[in-house]
């Protein structure tokens, strides 16, 4: 087998239990790697399913050592293509204003490969090679109309794969499933962190809050779930418990920050139950894993993002341009290992550029480092609002009012701020009073530049980070709305 699947890995298809693994796995996905190779060259675009298939395929490609650039099923990915002009499109692909398949653009050939699976073949040449040694292409989100690609290297992969198998204490043993969407870069390193490992993992479409989602956890023996704080403040609010899964032997929460109440709550679940939450913190940019915290620092550490993982190193950039790993500085995160990007890919011949980081990675987010090195996050420097003229850190807004329990987001609006709230387990507008006015003492701001809003749902993209863009569309949407101040 090649390097990125250990001879014990296995995948079971989470419908039928069908288990491909050993020399069964290795065979099909060298089939499809050999197949990829007689394509022409470039990159190779699928749309990267939760299915037996889809995983194989991408397991083939990467084998293949093609560039693959995993894409949401669900999503029109229309303009990803047309702008990075990739030689193979595995998959369907979807208009922007129908719900149907689009036929192939100029200079593609439809023909179906692997099982039959629909994909435009290039046939012109015209179009600029990937590097050879880039692994992965990722999008940094699905927010805006202008793509932008993270470019992994091979070789990044396999680190960062090595290092959250590391860092989760991962075997052979291990047995996860797949509750993220693959194209997603938390998701996606789930996947490549078990095979990694020689792990098994289940294939299985679908909701975590659907019935059916959780037979298969019971039916395969799943020992470990990934989700994002979404995920887990839900699990919370329908009483859920690990107690329910005998199999479950593992938590892992990452793609933005849990509540701390909510971390101690699954701590507490999965340790009563002899089990273990990590809170993790990583970016796509960085392969995605950055720091993880061991579960034995908690509850004593409740909201820090813990220690770096094997091979990455943490500094703090001061607000003069010096670095410091010195203790309670607080500045932007500056991460540097074999898992950082080489750079982002706005167009076809960006895919071409070898590493212009130099495996140094800006996070853009502030934290300090304390004594012993754990990470504890501030906000992000980009998540800025101004109240009367005077800068706000929204991430600290939305930590207040977490602190409260109130699920909320807030956003710029104007020369205020809007903290939006989704009504849940009580009456949000009896905590509005306290929370504006901890809200104005702690960054210093007046209280009647805090305007509040009730929506019957926080809006979120499908890997569970909040919309805020769409929170701000959702008020302009309603002629005569004002806010309470």
């Amino acid at each position: 087998m090649d390097d990125l699947i250990a001879p014990t890995a296995r995948l079971i298809d989470g419908e039928t239990g069908q288990n491909l693994s050993g020399a069964r796995l290795d065979g099909e996905v060298g089939r499809v790697a050999a197949a990829v190779k007689r394509l022409p060259p470039g990159l190779v675009v699928i749309a990267l399913e939760r299915n037996l298939a889809s995983v194989v395929s991408y397991l083939g490609i990467m084998r293949a050592r093609r560039p693959v650039l995993p894409l949401d099923p669900a999503r029109s990915n229309e303009v990803l293509i047309r702008r990075y002009s990739p030689a193979v499109v595995i998959g369907s692909v979807r208009s922007h204003s129908e719900e149907t398949r689009i036929d192939p653009p100029d200079g593609y050939a439809a023909m179906e490969l692997f099982e039959g699976r629909p994909a435009w073949v290039r046939h012109v040449e015209n179009v600029p090679l990937p590097h050879p040694e880039l692994g992965v292409l990722l999008s940094t989100s699905g927010t805006t109309g202008e793509p932008r690609l993270v470019r992994l290297s091979r070789d990044a992969v396999r680190a960062n794969g090595h290092a959250i198998r590391q860092s989760l204490h991962m075997t052979s043993e291990c047995m996860g499933i797949t509750s993220l969407p693959l194209w997603y870069s938390y998701g996606l390193s789930v996947l490549n962190s078990h095979m990694l490992a020689g792990a098994g993992l289940v294939i299985k479409d679908g909701d975590i809050f659907q019935k059916e989602f959780w037979s298969a956890v019971d039916r395969h023996e799943v020992t470990s779930l990934a989700g994002v704080p979404h995920h887990f403040e839900m699990l919370r609010s329908i009483r859920w418990s690990v107690a329910r899964h005998p199999s479950l032997r593992v938590l892992t929460v990452s793609g933005g920050r849990l509540r701390s109440e909510t971390v101690r709550h699954f701590h507490e679940d999965a340790v009563r139950h002899g089990g273990r939450l990590y809170v993790m913190y990583g970016q796509t940019e960085a392969g995605p894993r950055i720091a993880v915290l061991d579960p034995r620092d908690l509850p004593a550490c409740v909201g820090s993002a813990g220690h770096p993982v094997p091979g990455v190193q943490l500094s703090i950039l001061r607000a003069n341009g010096s670095e410091t790993v010195g203790c309670g500085e607080l500045g932007e995160v500056v991460c540097r290992g074999p898992g950082v990007m080489w750079g982002y890919a706005n167009t076809a011949a960006d895919t071409a550029r070898g590493d212009d980081q130099g495996g140094i990675l800006r996070t853009g987010d502030l934290g300090r480092l304390d004594e012993d090195g754990r990470l504890w996050l501030n906000g992000r420097s980009s998540r800025l609002g101004k109240v009367f003229g005077v800068r706000v850190n929204l991430d600290a807004v939305e930590h207040i009012a977490a602190a409260d329990g109130l699920i909320a987001a807030a956003a710029p609006l104007d020369d205020r701020i809007l903290i939006a709230w989704e009504d849940k387990d009580h009456d949000g507008a009896d905590l509005e009073p306290r929370i504006r006015q901890s809200v104005a003492m702690a960054l210093g701001v007046h209280e009647r530049g805090i305007v509040f809003r009730k929506i019957e749902e926080l809006p979120r993209f499908s890997t569970g980070k909040i919309d805020y863009k769409r929170i701000l569309e959702i008020v302009d949407d309603r002629p005569g709305f004002t806010t309470r101040t």
